[in-house]
């Protein structure tokens, strides 16, 4: 298989569920054709994001469920991180207390 320079970009086929978008057709210009559905309840994800926000005060914050597990542990395991000025100076074991007894309340 032999391909002169400059034919890559046109060469390259546009995967499943890749739609062309937009004056370009390579995958630059591709754009995935996926249907959104709106995420279900998650009561316990939004007041462990609320007392995060009260006790820690964080700089950076970014939780979401952790999808890792299954789907029957929906709004249960967590993923995430938190940057918090609070955790200054403290050692991996007390920041990991706090964000457990978060949890635990």
């Amino acid at each position: 298989f032999f391909q002169p320079r400059g034919t890559m970009l046109r060469s390259l086929r546009i995967t499943k569920g890749l739609r062309p978008h937009g004056p370009l057709t390579g995958l630059a210009g591709a754009q995935r054709a996926v249907h959104k559905y709106a995420a279900p309840p998650s009561p316990k994800l939004d007041a462990y994001k609320l007392l995060v926000r009260q006790r820690l005060e964080p700089v950076h914050f970014m939780i979401k469920n952790d999808y890792a597990k299954d789907a029957r542990a929906w709004d249960t395991w967590f993923t995430g991180c938190i940057c918090s000025p609070k955790f200054e100076g403290k050692s991996f074991k007390e920041i990991n207390a706090m964000v457990d007894d978060i949890a635990k309340s």
